[in-house]
């Protein structure tokens, strides 16, 4: 699997389809796809995605091998071995698989998209996202899709929890209900209004120009306002906050066939209307998460769309009422804020990894309202990236409060 940001490996399934990881693809809406006996699909189109469960099919194709079988394993005994078939740090452009060996360390439960992961210590490496983990008697028992280079092993999702997600992507449908979060490619306009309601509210648009493009940015208003560009990888390619009021301008050039997300800010807690103009077409990114309302006791399911990303929610609390926030995810390094307006710098609580998860970096805070009112949750990537499909929770904590594990299948069907 090859775009102009990375490569990946996949499973080739029934009806022609593709089966890797959803990083691998995004942000794209087609993918390079080639076999080990040179057959090539320049613009394999992309089904569909989940960025919950990191999952995504391509397809369907003429593929020229036969289709393989996702199997569940997850009785196979600790220290089993098993092996990772995939394309790790591959260069060329019609390369061959890669084939290592190792055991089955452990087992790993993540809780929010109820999916097990097989922990082995087969050597991964980047390229290697979306292959096959592998049993003794050739069964494709799971997809790999993350490494630990510090205790050099790899987590690969099991299959058997994979494959109704797969069907379900197939079919048309998005399985953990964040529907489809495609990223706009085409149309937009050179100049925008742009209405920012308080500090933590932004707007994002997109630049979808070939390499070499200039780009030239000019965002013109009232209140203290500012522009980031990020590439998709998540690099920053232009920051612009040089005034307290008036314009602020910048430029740059797109280096990489990749979209770019250039992302309007404020700072000031009163809103602020701004122009936004630039020489190329900008293409509004609309972020459905922000602006949700949680209530205690209920949970969203929410995404990190772009890098950069900032979402903001609103929670009203009466004086004294404490509630516990989670914010779990396998993509996202969660980071959490709780905020309101008016307050000072000491007042407002942050925290990165207190809530444990997969990989120890879900974000957890038990806060209790100083007053009654609204207050802002604010979720984003510690690392930058994206994209990261997350499951934002609140309950009602107690002096024994114990940190909420939503699972999917508790989340109901009219959740915001």
């Amino acid at each position: 699997m090859e775009t102009a940001l990375s490569t990946g490996s996949g499973v080739l399934v029934d009806g022609g389809y593709v089966v890797t990881n959803a990083h691998v693809v995004w942000p794209y809406t087609a993918v390079r796809v080639v076999f080990p006996d040179g057959s090539e699909f320049k613009d394999a189109p992309i089904k569909g995605w989940d960025l919950l469960a990191d999952v995504a099919v391509i397809g369907p194709i003429d593929a020229p091998v036969s289709a393989l079988a996702l199997v569940d394993g997850e009785g196979l005994a600790i220290g089993t071995d098993m092996f990772l078939i995939g394309y790790p740090g591959e260069v060329e452009a019609f390369p061959q698989p890669t084939l290592v060996r190792g055991l089955l360390s452990r087992l790993r439960e993540w809780e929010p998209g109820a999916l097990t992961f097989f922990q082995t210590d087969a050597t991964i490496a980047g390229g290697q996202s979306g292959g096959a983990l592998v049993s003794a008697t050739g069964e494709i028992i799971g997809l790999s899709g993350f490494g630990f280079t510090e205790g050099d092993f790899g987590l690969a999702a099991s299959s058997g929890d994979l494959l109704p997600l797969v069907r379900d992507l197939i079919a048309g449908e998005a399985p953990s209900r964040l529907g489809e979060r495609q990223v706009p490619l085409a149309g937009g306009s050179a100049r925008h209004q742009v209405h920012l309601a308080h500090f933590w509210d932004e707007r994002a648009f997109v630049i979808s120009e070939p390499p070499g493009t200039s780009v030239e940015l000019r965002l013109t208003g009232v209140n203290d306002g500012g522009i980031t560009v990020y590439d998709a990888a998540g690099g920053e390619a232009l920051f612009v906050d040089d005034a307290f009021t008036g314009a602020e301008a910048g430029s740059f050039t797109i280096e990489y066939d990749e979209p770019h997300f250039v992302v309007a800010w404020q700072l000031s807690e009163d809103s602020g209307s701004f122009t936004l103009a630039s020489n190329r077409p900008l293409i509004p990114l609309h972020d459905e998460d922000d602006g949700q309302e949680l209530r205690v006791g209920e949970s969203v399911l929410a995404n990190i769309d772009f890098p950069g990303d900032i979402d903001y929610f609103v929670i009203r609390l009466a004086g004294g009422e404490t509630v516990s926030i989670t914010a779990q995810s396998a993509l996202a390094d969660t980071f959490l804020t709780i905020d309101y307006l008016g307050a000072s710098a000491a007042q407002v609580i942050v925290d990165d990894d207190s809530g444990g998860g997969l990989f120890g970096l879900d974000a957890a805070v038990v806060y209790r309202a100083a007053h009654a009112g609204s207050y802002f949750v604010i979720v984003e990537d510690v690392a930058g990236g994206a994209p990261g499909g997350y499951v934002l929770g609140v309950s009602r904590a107690g002096a024994d409060a114990v940190l909420t594990r939503t699972t999917l299948e508790s989340l109901s069907t009219d959740t915001p």
